[in-house]
């Protein structure tokens, strides 16, 4: 999958509870089969204002229960700024890691905002 194509995938999640409106951060993500088919999505979080809580374990745990081959990431920035932050970039290297460990493949991060999305994938922050 290319990085518009998860990009174009998010477009689902503003129906099931992030979207640029929140005032809460939010974290959720898209459960992959081995060929990319969506076989669920999982809302991770939602946060204050300015934060939400990314466990890696949770996230894997999660998406072990979809059955999943890989996930994409998403999250929203309630300020307003699609640009990752530097604890997104960490969070994301984490989670990248622990899903290598289980045999998944965390295809994209991307972080929406004010009807903005941006790929990390893209952006090579992964």
């Amino acid at each position: 999958m290319s990085a518009d194509d998860n990009i174009a995938l998010v477009r689902r999640l503003y129906d099931e509870g992030i979207n640029r409106h929140d005032t809460a951060a939010a974290a959720a993500f898209y459960a992959l089969d081995a060929k990319n088919h969506l076989v669920g999505l999982h809302l991770i979080s939602k946060g204050r204002v300015s934060s939400s809580y990314c466990s890696p374990r949770e996230i894997i745990q999660a998406a072990l229960l979809h059955n999943a081959a890989g996930i994409i990431l998403v999250h929203n920035h309630p300020s307003g700024d699609a640009n990752p932050i530097t604890d997104d970039v960490a969070c994301t290297r984490k989670i990248k890691e622990a899903c290598t460990l289980m045999d998944m493949e965390l295809l994209d991060h991307i972080v929406v905002a004010d009807g903005l999305k941006v790929s990390m994938r893209e952006r090579g922050l992964m």
